[in-house]
């Protein structure tokens, strides 16, 4: 199995079906060459407390989830002594050479065995001479003398030991995994009871105040259209407030459930079950005095706005930059799969100072994938996105401004 596909893999508890959390990376013993234990973030969307599991203590690995017998095994890197030491290791980036110091090509992946953990083959890129670009070329472990800090050493014969796969053929039994913002709100309120009844639109109860979220009630309620009410009913709001809103505005149904989110938390001074239509009546009833003073008091914090927000980004931007390790895989792929066709706007290098795009460059699928192989997708993607947000910023701020004006 490819190393990258198992990140974002649930969690699953053997004994009573709870998921534990995702797969967010591979710990890998460099000297047995072998995958050690798997790091597992919480339950929450983005960044959050991460654990470990042994792979010893691992049931099985499948093409959708990782399964364990169960919950005790996931623990504390404090708890695993050999983990820890080894927890922030990783080859990958590194440049392979012989061992009589000629250079070979990167390492972008690997490929290991769900049953024992070995790593079977390392997945090349950089390489200096290639037939085809749509095949993916793989170098036997058997081939590798040493998986070192900064340089993989590899076999002088080790042509002997490459291996060509068509591109397709290596992530179709594993599909990466598609993990939206919704998909963990649904998860995150099963089983929480409703604050408050949600009704159809024919007025039928589709959970009433106090009633236990389940499956079928999600389902009933995403056919009737009232899924976000339902969410919100039973607590999904915990969850939101604690998203990172930059990010998800990748992700278009994110942006919807965060944007009804946000209406939600202005009718709160409503009565919960109050209508649209009601609520709407009562802003055809205000004043002129009222409006213009509503008027008033949205030009007077326009400008604000737009300074807090570009305050915002930037600190978003920096944090992100320091901790995107420990970001969710499925938010560093949707920062990936935006940045490939954008333009950098700015210079992005690797970890030896490599240069992977330049200022002006369009990013490219290969190029990201340096970058993903890197972890350099973070600032790949501000690169592509810094820009584009900035010149928005500042044209809907000169808009507002005339509209006032």
């Amino acid at each position: 199995m490819r190393a990258r596909f198992i990140k974002g893999f649930p969690v699953v508890n053997l004994q009573d079906g709870s998921m534990l959390g995702r797969v967010q990376d591979l710990i890998v013993d460099p000297v047995k060459k072998k995958v050690e234990g798997l790091l597992v973030g919480e339950r929450g969307f983005l960044k959050g407390r991460v654990q470990v599991i042994p792979f010893e203590q691992v049931n099985s690995i499948g093409k959708d989830a990782v399964t364990v017998e169960n919950g005790d095994v996931l623990a504390p890197v404090e708890n695993y002594p050999p983990l820890k030491a080894i927890k922030d290791y990783s080859f990958l980036g590194n440049n392979i050479i012989s061992n009589e110091g000629n250079y070979i090509a990167r390492a972008q992946d690997f490929t290991f065995s769900t049953k024992t953990g070995q790593i079977e083959n390392i997945l090349l890129y950089d390489i200096r001479v290639r037939d085809r670009s749509d095949q993916d070329l793989y170098l036997d472990i058997e081939a590798v003398i040493s998986l070192g800090k900064d340089y993989i050493i590899a076999e002088s014969a080790y042509a002997a030991y490459l291996t060509k796969i068509d591109r397709e053929e290596t992530s179709a039994d594993y599909p990466e995994t598609d993990y939206t913002l919704e998909m963990h709100a649904v998860e995150f309120v099963y089983n929480n009871e409703a604050a408050f009844t949600v009704r159809d639109s024919s007025g039928n109860v589709i959970i009433e105040k106090g009633q236990p979220v389940t499956p079928e009630i999600i389902e009933q309620a995403r056919s009737a259209e009232r899924l976000y009410q339902v969410l919100f009913a039973a607590g999904a709001g915990e969850l939101l407030e604690t998203v990172d809103y930059a990010a998800e505005k990748l992700d278009q149904g994110s942006s919807r459930l965060l944007e009804a989110w946000e209406k939600f938390k202005q009718k709160q001074g409503h009565a919960p079950g109050e209508t649209e239509e009601t609520e709407q009546a009562e802003t055809d009833t205000e004043t002129e005095a009222e409006q213009s003073e509503r008027v008033e008091e949205i030009r007077h914090h326009a400008g604000g706005a737009f300074e807090s927000l570009k305050r915002t980004w930037s600190r978003i931007e920096k944090e992100l930059v320091n901790e995107g390790r420990e970001l969710a895989h499925d938010t560093l792929q949707k920062m990936k799969k935006y940045a490939v066709g954008k333009k950098a706007n700015y210079t992005v290098r690797d970890s030896q100072g490599h240069i992977l795009v330049r200022p002006g460059d369009v990013i490219t699928e290969e190029m990201a994938e340096l970058a993903e192989a890197q972890e350099r997708i973070v600032p790949l993607f501000f690169s592509a996105v810094s820009q584009e947000v900035e010149e928005a910023i500042n044209n809907i701020g000169e808009r507002i401004n005339k509209i006032f004006h």
